[in-house]
Protein backbone atom coordinates (compact mmCIF):
# COMPACT_ATOMS: atom_id res chain seq x y z
CA UNK A 1 0.00 0.00 0.00
CA UNK A 2 1.32 3.43 -0.94
CA UNK A 3 1.20 6.43 1.39
CA UNK A 4 -1.88 7.96 -0.25
CA UNK A 5 -3.68 4.62 -0.01
CA UNK A 6 -2.78 4.42 3.66
CA UNK A 7 -4.40 7.81 4.26
CA UNK A 8 -7.45 6.88 2.16
CA UNK A 9 -7.87 3.77 4.30
CA UNK A 10 -7.83 5.88 7.44
CA UNK A 11 -10.38 8.31 5.99
CA UNK A 12 -12.64 5.42 5.02
CA UNK A 13 -12.40 4.04 8.54
CA UNK A 14 -13.45 7.43 9.91
CA UNK A 15 -16.50 7.42 7.62
CA UNK A 16 -17.44 3.80 8.28
CA UNK A 17 -17.16 4.06 12.06
CA UNK A 18 -18.51 7.62 12.26
CA UNK A 19 -15.42 8.63 14.23
CA UNK A 20 -15.59 12.11 15.74
CA UNK A 21 -12.93 14.75 16.29
CA UNK A 22 -12.43 13.79 19.94
CA UNK A 23 -10.51 10.75 18.76
CA UNK A 24 -8.08 12.91 16.75
CA UNK A 25 -7.71 15.92 19.02
CA UNK A 26 -9.49 15.93 22.34
CA UNK A 27 -10.45 19.43 23.49
CA UNK A 28 -8.34 18.92 26.60
CA UNK A 29 -5.26 19.34 24.39
CA UNK A 30 -6.31 22.95 23.78
CA UNK A 31 -7.56 23.91 27.24
CA UNK A 32 -4.09 24.67 28.60
CA UNK A 33 -2.81 28.23 29.06
CA UNK A 34 -1.76 29.87 25.80
CA UNK A 35 1.95 29.76 26.64
CA UNK A 36 2.04 25.97 27.14
CA UNK A 37 3.80 23.88 24.50
CA UNK A 38 1.32 22.31 22.07
CA UNK A 39 1.45 18.53 21.74
CA UNK A 40 2.62 17.21 18.37
CA UNK A 41 -0.57 15.16 17.90
CA UNK A 42 -2.68 18.31 18.31
CA UNK A 43 -0.63 20.18 15.71
CA UNK A 44 -0.93 17.33 13.24
CA UNK A 45 -4.69 17.05 13.79
CA UNK A 46 -5.22 20.76 13.14
CA UNK A 47 -2.97 20.64 10.05
CA UNK A 48 -5.04 17.69 8.80
CA UNK A 49 -8.30 19.59 9.36
CA UNK A 50 -6.89 22.65 7.59
CA UNK A 51 -5.94 20.49 4.60
CA UNK A 52 -9.48 19.10 4.44
CA UNK A 53 -10.99 22.60 4.53
CA UNK A 54 -8.41 23.75 1.97
CA UNK A 55 -9.15 21.03 -0.58
CA UNK A 56 -11.58 22.94 -2.80
CA UNK A 57 -10.45 26.50 -2.07
CA UNK A 58 -6.66 26.52 -1.71
CA UNK A 59 -6.77 29.51 0.62
CA UNK A 60 -5.45 27.91 3.81
CA UNK A 61 -2.08 26.60 2.61
CA UNK A 62 -0.11 29.19 4.58
CA UNK A 63 -1.99 28.26 7.76
CA UNK A 64 -1.24 24.56 7.21
CA UNK A 65 2.47 25.40 7.24
CA UNK A 66 2.04 27.61 10.30
CA UNK A 67 0.17 24.82 12.11
CA UNK A 68 3.01 22.38 11.57
CA UNK A 69 5.51 24.89 12.98
CA UNK A 70 3.51 26.38 15.86
CA UNK A 71 4.91 25.85 19.36
CA UNK A 72 2.19 26.87 21.80
CA UNK A 73 -1.48 26.30 22.55
CA UNK A 74 -2.09 30.01 22.02
CA UNK A 75 -0.39 29.82 18.63
CA UNK A 76 -2.60 27.00 17.41
CA UNK A 77 -5.71 28.78 18.71
CA UNK A 78 -4.71 31.85 16.69
CA UNK A 79 -4.31 29.72 13.56
CA UNK A 80 -7.74 28.15 14.09
CA UNK A 81 -9.27 31.61 14.53
CA UNK A 82 -7.65 32.83 11.30
CA UNK A 83 -8.84 29.74 9.45
CA UNK A 84 -12.40 30.11 10.72
CA UNK A 85 -12.46 33.70 9.49
CA UNK A 86 -11.25 32.69 6.03
CA UNK A 87 -13.79 29.86 5.88
CA UNK A 88 -16.61 32.17 7.02
CA UNK A 89 -15.61 34.76 4.40
CA UNK A 90 -15.98 32.21 1.61
CA UNK A 91 -19.75 32.46 1.74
Amino acid sequence: MKEEGFLNGALNQIKEKNTNARFLANQALFNSPDNIKIQASAKVSIAFALNVYNQDHNDLSELVIKATNVRTVGGIKKIIKEAKQIIDDRN
